[in-house]
C-alpha cells in the first residue's frame, strides 16, 4: 500500500486502485504517524490530538475503534500495536515523498488540536520547500518500476516475449521485503513514450526504475537490462544475457530471476552511499539500520554496528529489522570470554522474539534470526527459521548468505556451498564477514586448502579467525602454516584464556557429531590444548 498527503489525503493498494478509508480519524491517524519519520506515538498522544475535547475515557474508547476499523480496512499488519503505542509498519504502508502540493489539501477534522497541528505541519512543509535542498534522506522502503522491455525485433511473438520477462520481473521483485513495486499493467503505459527517467521517476513516484531491451533471432535471444536511479538519472548497474532460442517460458524465468537476486544489493549500495553523506544526527532509525548492517559485514562483532542498531530502536522501538540484527550481534558475543553463555542467551532470545512478533515473515530478519541461533546452538530453531526465509524469498543476497552459513553448521554441506557461489556473486560488499563465511563453509566441505585460500584476502589481518584457519593448515598437511597462525592467535587473546573457549562456542554450532570432531582434530592437530 502506498499513503500519499501531498493535495490530499489518498491510499493505494499495490494495482494503484484507491483504499477507502471512510472513518475520518481514522484517515487523520495514518496522516499523524506518517510524518513522525518512523517513530511510534503514545495512545495519549493520538488521543490528545483527535479527541482533545473528551473526556479520557471516551477518547479511549473511540480510539479503539478507530484503530479496529483500521485494522479490518488494511488488514491485521498494517499497524504495530500494543497496549501504549501505535506505528505505522512500513513493511507494509509505503509513504510516498512530499511535494509541491499542500500537505492535506482540503483536509479538515473538528478538532482543534488537530487544526492547530495540521496548520502547523503545513507552515512546516512549505518552509521546507523554500530551503536550499539538503542531503535527503534516504526511503525506508524505495519505490521501483520495471517499464516494458523494448522490442528490437520485427517478429509478432518477442512483444509477447517482452512483456512476460518485464512481468516475471516485477513478479519476482514484488517478493523482496523493503520494496515499493509499481503494478505491472500500470508500467505498460509507459511502452514506446518518450520520456527521460526522471520524468518516470516522478509522474510514478519512485526511486528507481529497471528498463531494458529484448532482440531475437532465429536461434539466439539477446536481453539487456539496466537499473536507472531516477533523480539524478545515474545508472547503477547493468548487463545483458545471451541464451539460445529454446523453452521461452525457462528463458524469461531464468533471466527474470537472474535480475532479481542483483537489483536489491545494487539498490541497497547505492542507498547506503547516499546515507554516509547524511549528518549522523538527521538520519533516520532504518539509515541506522543501513549503516549497521554495512559495518558488521566489515567485522560481525563490529561496535559501531551495535551502537547504529540501538541508535534505531531509540528512534523506533517497533524496528524488526534492528532488533533481528541485534540479535545477531550478541549471539556472536559468545566467543568473548568475559561474557556468561546464560545472559547471552536471553538477551538473544528478547531481541528475536521482539522482532518475531513484529514482522514474522520478512525473510531477512528470519535468515538473520536463524544465524543468530545457530550460533547458540539451537539447531532446530536455526533450521526452521532459515528454510521459512528461504521458502519466502530465497533470491535475497542476505537471505542467501545466511542459509549458506547455517545449511553447513546443520550438515548440508552441498546447499551451503550453492548458496555460498550465489551469495559472493550477489552480494554487492564483500567485506570482512564474507571470508568468515566463505572460510567456514569450506572448512566444514573439508576442501581445507580453499578454505585457507579464501582467507589471504586479508593478509594477516585474521585474529579473531587465526586459530580456525591452524586448525586447517593442520588438517591440509600445512604445519609450518598452522604453527603460524597458533602463534597469531595465541598473541591476541588475554593471558590465562584457554583456546577451548572458543573451541566450545566452534562446537556448540556443530548439528553432528562428525562436524564436532572435525575441529577438535584440527585444533589438535594445530598444537592447541583442546
Amino acid at each position: 500500500m502506498r499513503l500519499t498527503l501531498s493535495g490530499g489525503f489518498a491510499l493505494t493498494g499495490p494495482d494503484s486502485t484507491r483504499i477507502a478509508i471512510n472513518a475520518r480519524r481514522g484517515q487523520a491517524l495514518l496522516a499523524y504517524l506518517a510524518v513522525s519519520t518512523g517513530r511510534s506515538r503514545s495512545r495519549e498522544e493520538i488521543m490528545a490530538l483527535l479527541w482533545s475535547d473528551r473526556p479520557e475515557a471516551q477518547a479511549r474508547g473511540s480510539l479503539r475503534q478507530v484503530l479496529s476499523g483500521l485494522r479490518k480496512d488494511l488488514g491485521p499488519q498494517a499497524l504495530v500495536i500494543d497496549p501504549a503505542r501505535v506505528a505505522l509498519n512500513s513493511h507494509e504502508i509505503d509513504i510516498a515523498p512530499l511535494d509541491e502540493r499542500e500537505f492535506l489539501s482540503g483536509f479538515q477534522l473538528k478538532d482543534p488540536a488537530f487544526e492547530d497541528w495540521l496548520r502547523d505541519e503545513r507552515v512546516n512543509q512549505d518552509a521546507m520547500r523554500e530551503q536550499t535542498p539538503q542531503t535527503p534522506s534516504v526511503p525506508e522502503n524505495p519505490a521501483l518500476a520495471v517499464l516494458p522491455f523494448e522490442t528490437l525485433s520485427a517478429d509478432p511473438d518477442s512483444v509477447f516475449f517482452s512483456d512476460g520477462i518485464t512481468q516475471d520481473i516485477t513478479t519476482e521483485l514484488s517478493r523482496f521485503y523493503g520494496f515499493y513495486v509499481i503494478a505491472h499493467r500500470t508500467s505498460l503505459q509507459y511502452r514506446n513514450r518518450e520520456m527521460s527517467a526522471h520524468e518516470i521517476g516522478k509522474e510514478l513516484e519512485v526511486n528507481y526504475i529497471v528498463d531494458g531491451s529484448v532482440r531475437r533471432t532465429e536461434d539466439k535471444v539477446r536481453i539487456t537490462a539496466e537499473l536507472i536511479e531516477v533523480e539524478d538519472e545515474t545508472h547503477l548497474w547493468a548487463d545483458r544475457f545471451d541464451r539460445d532460442a529454446g523453452d521461452v517460458l525457462a528463458i524469461q524465468d531464468e533471466v527474470a530471476r537472474e535480475i532479481a537476486k542483483t537489483i536489491p544489493g545494487q539498490i541497497e549500495q547505492d542507498r547506503i552511499e547516499r546515507v554516509r553523506h547524511r549528518p549522523k544526527q538527521a538520519l533516520t532509525d532504518h539509515e541506522h539500520v543501513l549503516l549497521g548492517e554495512i559495518e558488521r559485514e566489515r567485522d560481525s562483532c563490529s561496535s559501531d554496528a551495535k551502537r547504529h542498531f540501538e541508535a534505531a530502536l531509540r528512534l523506533d522501538p517497533f524496528n524488526a529489522r534492528a532488533l533481528a540484527n541485534l540479535a545477531f550481534w550478541t549471539a556472536y558475543q559468545v566467543f568473548n570470554a568475559d561474557v556468561r553463555f546464560d545472559d547471552v542467551h536471553a538477551r538473544v532470545s528478547n531481541f528475536a522474539e521482539r522482532a518475531l512478533e513484529l514482522e514474522p515473515n520478512d525473510p531477512i530478519n528470519l535468515a538473520v534470526l536463524s544465524s543468530a541461533y545457530l550460533t547458540l546452538g539451537e539447531h532446530e530453531q536455526s533450521r526452521r527459521y532459515v528454510e521459512k526465509a528461504l521458502r519466502i524469498n530465497a533470491n535475497h543476497y542476505t537471505v542467501m548468505g545466511h542459509a549458506a552459513r547455517c545449511l553447513a553448521w546443520l550438515g548440508d554441506t552441498d546447499r551451503a556451498l550453492e548458496f555460498m557461489a550465489l551469495y559472493n556473486l550477489h552480494d554487492p560488499f564483500s567485506g570482512r564477514a564474507s571470508v568468515e563465511l566463505s572460510f567456514e563453509i569450506l572448512m566444514l566441505a573439508r576442501r581445507f586448502d580453499d578454505a585457507i585460500s579464501v582467507t589471504s584476502s586479508l593478509g594477516d589481518d585474521l585474529p579473531d579467525m587465526a586459530s580456525g584457519v591452524a586448525a586447517a593448515c593442520a588438517l591440509a598437511g600445512r604445519s609450518d602454516e598452522a604453527a603460524v597462525m597458533k602463534a597469531q592467535y595465541m598473541a591476541q587473546i588475554p593471558p590465562g584464556q584457554p583456546v577451548s573457549d572458543r573451541l566450545d562456542a566452534v562446537l556448540r554450532m556443530c548439528a553432528r557429531e562428525e562436524e564436532r570432531d572435525l575441529w577438535r582434530d584440527g585444533y589438535r592437530a594445530a598444537g592447541f590444548d583442546a
